[in-house]
């Protein structure tokens, strides 16, 4: 059923009078410009808004438009543009008024009788345009996990369709990192309401949920959680195949009723989102860790040691060579020469500092950047390790001793890494020399000797 309304001619038109037809669930109407310039307006709109109709004349419509929304609207007239009889479809819309952010369906059409003009209706929202709407947010989100990936990026998106299908509600994404340190996606937390440090963040979170929470099956092994002790937040863990837990999604509502059936579907397609956002970062980091990291001992690769050392302007570098590993590899294997390399790399992440860079840039060979640190730091940590090697290695029904040469050398104002490390590899020959099992330190080198920018070639190599 359709209902005509007139629109009253404001100061600035040049025409006396529009009619309007639209079904019953509209709420009211704007005349606009070509560039989006506010013509007239419906006094039901003006009542709802709380703006002075008058003031608004001459403004811009799409400075009320929320900024994510503006793109919709200038697509809602490119689809007037392509089809002046038919417009396809609706948006949804958020409109600034005097208390923040309302969501209506956008439609736009020509203004009869006059080309240069159209007119913008503003809608209730519908459960249809709510579905389709959400598809088309999730589609966005999911592209942003498909593309150029960040978990920052995918947390905005998925924040930005639950603002537009419930104003006011807000996600916080929170993923365990391997290490044990949360990672809280968007970057704030809610006040009184987000604990970080919670009984979700055991090996096998089900059996740590409070069982007073209300569980909602909303898709693939995604349970929502709601306790009516705390009615505005609603809980998502999200898990892994092995059934431990990647984190969790945290909703906060602006209201205090029992959660509808479409927020469970809207929070569960959110849900599987950064859940899936959730994997791809575990992945992420996993391949990543592979590429900078020593499978045998963990510690950095060449590769990763360079990338982590490409900033360093100060502190201590050391090089160390085991002493005995050929024989240990000769007499025994080289299964017995990898828990070789494995123990006494174990034993320097004993020693070092936690803030220490180290590597094992292949074969024996071993460094390590010891940032801000003195010399009688470095000469601290490499007493420490060779004390530390005298312990025996066990392996393959066999005994034996792990001993190093170590050079270090204090990294000078002004001195690139890969220049200190060819220094203290000088030193750890010297070592070497005499006998092995113990360290040098080379002397600080003074201008102009230093070089100023990093040495061609691989200085690593000898």
């Amino acid at each position: 059923m359709s209902r005509i309304v007139k629109v009253e001619p404001m100061v600035g038109t040049d025409w006396n009078l529009v009619t309007v037809g639209w079904p019953d669930s509209c709420v009211g109407a704007v005349v606009l410009d070509r560039q989006f310039h506010i013509v007239a307006l419906t006094d039901s709109l003006a009542r709802r808004s709380g703006y002075d109709a008058t003031a608004l004349i001459g403004t811009n419509a799409l400075g009320l438009v929320h900024p994510r929304d503006r793109a919709r609207v200038i697509e809602c007239r490119e689809r007037l543009d392509r089809s002046p009889q038919a417009p396809d479809g609706q948006a949804l819309i958020r409109m600034k008024d005097r208390f923040g952010y309302e969501g209506f369906g956008v439609e736009v059409a020509n203004a009869p009788h006059d080309d240069g003009l159209i007119i913008m209706h503003l809608h209730e929202i519908s459960a249809e345009l709510r579905s389709a709407e959400l598809a088309r947010d999730l589609g966005r989100a999911v592209r942003e996990l498909g593309g150029r990936f960040s978990l920052g990026g995918v947390a905005d998106a998925v924040q930005d369709l639950t603002d537009r299908q419930f104003n006011g509600a807000a996600i916080c994404v929170t993923i365990f990192a391997d290490e044990g340190r949360p990672m809280v996606f968007p970057a704030r937390s809610f006040t009184g309401e987000l604990v970080v440090a919670n009984a979700l963040a055991g090996p096998r979170a089900p059996e740590a949920v409070d069982e007073r929470r209300t569980k909602v099956r909303t898709g693939d092994g995604q349970h929502g959680q709601y306790d009516p002790a705390t009615p505005r937040r609603v809980v998502f863990p999200m898990f892994n195949d092995q059934e431990s837990c990647l984190g969790y999604l945290e909703v906060i509502r602006p209201w205090d009723t029992t959660p509808t059936s479409h927020e469970w579907l809207v929070y569960g397609s959110v849900a599987e989102v950064m859940h899936a956002a959730a994997m791809r970062y575990r992945l992420n980091s996993a391949l990543q860790w592979a590429a900078d990291h020593d499978s045998l001992t963990g510690l950095l690769n060449r590769r990763g040691f360079v990338e982590a050392t490409k900033d360093a302007t100060s502190g201590v570098v050391f090089v160390a060579d085991l002493d005995n590993f050929s024989s240990i590899n000769n007499e025994h294997g080289h299964a017995a020469g990898d828990d070789a390399l494995a123990a006494a790399s174990r034993r320097l992440k004993e020693v070092a500092p936690l803030e220490a860079v180290l590597a094992r840039l292949g074969g024996d060979e071993f460094v390590g950047w010891l940032p801000g640190a003195t010399i009688n730091d470095g000469e601290r940590l490499t007493r420490d390790w060779l004390k530390s090697l005298e312990r025996r290695v066990t392996s393959q029904d066999h005994d034996f001793v792990v001993q190093a040469s170590i050079g270090l050398v204090v990294v000078a104002a002004g001195e690139v890494v890969e220049h200190a490390i060819r220094r203290a590899d000088a030193a750890m020959y010297l070592a070497k020399a005499k006998g092995g099992n113990s360290s040098v330190s080379a002397p600080i080198l003074v201008p102009p000797e230093i070089p100023t920018k990093p040495l061609a070639g691989n200085i690593w190599v000898r």
